[in-house]
């Protein structure tokens, strides 16, 4: 089976039309082909199991944690109890509910008999988040940035019915590819290799893989298509911790995709909020790195808002506190008109203010509510002001919208931006063990801004 597999991704890679992104951000950079993990090209070459492991096990698709290491084991019941604030009981699952037995090795836990991983728990409580229309019936679903194809995979074992489609990088494509036909031999597949595919794509298989570099997005420049897509419909589209990873204009162009030019009836985000502009890895411009990972508009009822989800920081260490989960519904455009925007947007600004000095989980719900029914100088001054106060990087996003508004705004891009390398390996260790003390000392330091020389490039 593994041997098919690998003939198809090779078919596949070589028959897409367009191979490489024109930088879509730092993820796209990470899967480069000449990159040292270079993931894609091990998929090719095989075996994929290799291939698989290396990607379980670099970190960056998959929350490896050793088996019987202390951080497995924290990680692994914290997010049982996690599942069981949800009511959701692991042991009455069924048994085929469980991680895959082709694993990177030392990665699976054993719960009552039942193989797992942290990785695996920690996919199984975003579907539990979810779970409402998951447990649908013929259910069609969209991933953007599938990355190892976990995700797609454990909601595939929820709801066997679910046809899945994932857009992803060519390089990560090939990965998630190779794991799901793994995962489900028997499963319906379609790879999409060029524009006229794209234009005529009928999802009607169980898997629908297509590489990003053919999608058009609306306000991108270079790399990603030119060619319409069809106006599909979804009922869910998804997104975990990658649109932080993009450039702001591929970020705001798959907003675009899932707000406008696709049917969606709800999207599921987990990404960056609230990120502090001192965090080295940070320090790019919208260029590289995103600055507001989910710019949705009004016409969402939004069902759940939570910064810094308790769940995944027992997942994913130090992202805890820099996570927004988002769940919303479309609604109809034609419920809401302009004054009714301006009349909602008037509401969360006055009771925003409402609360005084305090400026915590709700006032910031607040103005990010009023500000997306209606953005106007009253709400888009003091909520920049606030984050560029705080050293937030969103306050470039925001910062922009007021400039667009003829407010003269101080420039969001002061801070000075590193030349970036290929790959922080190729630093010496004491270069990479100065670079761990500079962000040490950032923790418990005000934070300056450093000559440029002081700046360590990273991935």
């Amino acid at each position: 089976m593994f041997d098919d597999i690998n003939q198809e991704i090779r078919t596949n890679y070589a028959n897409t039309s367009t191979r490489v992104a024109s930088n879509m951000g730092t993820k796209a950079a990470q899967w480069a082909r000449d990159h040292k993990l270079n993931l894609g090209q091990l998929m090719v070459d095989g075996p994929i199991l290799d291939g698989i492991h290396n990607a379980q096990l670099t970190r960056i698709i998959y929350t490896s944690q050793a088996e019987g290491s202390v951080e497995a084991g924290l990680c692994a019941e914290q997010l049982l109890d996690d599942l069981t604030a949800l009511d959701f009981d692991l042991d009455a699952a069924p048994q085929d509910l469980r991680e895959a037995e082709f694993t990177a090795p030392g990665q699976l836990i054993n719960i009552h008999g039942r193989p797992v991983s942290v990785d695996f728990l920690y996919r199984l409580n975003i579907c539990q988040r979810i779970g409402d229309v998951l447990r649908e019936p013929g259910i069609v679903i969209l991933e953007i940035g599938a990355g190892l194809g976990a995700l797609s995979r454990t909601i595939k074992l929820i709801n066997p019915d679910v046809k899945y489609v994932i857009i992803d990088l060519l390089d990560t494509l090939v990965v998630s590819y190779g794991f799901l036909r793994a995962s489900f031999p028997e499963a319906t597949t379609k790879f999409v290799t060029d524009n006229t595919q794209l234009s005529q794509l009928e999802i009607d298989s169980d898997f629908t893989f297509i590489p990003a570099q053919l999608i058009p997005l609306k306000g991108t420049s270079g790399g990603v298509g030119s060619d319409e897509m069809p106006r599909l419909e979804f009922d869910l589209a998804v997104n975990t911790q990658s649109l932080g990873e993009m450039r702001q204009d591929v970020t705001e162009g798959y907003m675009d995709l899932i707000e406008n030019r696709l049917n969606v009836k709800r999207f599921y985000s987990l990404n960056h909020f609230l990120q502090q502009e001192a965090r080295l890895a940070q320090w790019r411009p919208e260029s590289e790195q995103s600055s507001f990972c989910t710019p949705i508009g009004p016409y969402w009822d939004v069902l759940r808002w939570e910064y810094s989800p308790p769940f995944v920081g027992h997942t994913r260490f130090g992202d805890q506190d820099s996570t927004l989960e988002l769940y919303a519904q479309k609604i109809d455009r034609e419920t809401l008109g302009e004054n009714e925007l301006r009349e909602r947007s008037d509401r969360f600004l006055a009771e925003a203010n409402s609360l005084g000095e305090l400026r915590g989980h709700r006032w910031q719900r607040l103005m990010w509510d009023s500000v997306r029914f209606c953005p106007r100088r009253e709400n888009l001054e003091p909520y920049y002001k606030f984050l560029k106060d705080s050293n937030r990087r969103q306050s470039r996003y925001f910062g922009r919208l007021l400039a667009g508004l003829g407010v003269e705004v101080e420039q969001p891009f002061t801070v000075p931006t590193p030349e970036v390398a290929t790959s922080v390996f190729k630093k010496s260790p004491q270069h990479l063990a100065a670079a761990v003390l500079r962000r040490l000392a950032d923790k418990i330091e005000p934070t300056v801004v450093r000559p440029k020389q002081d700046f360590v490039p990273t991935l």
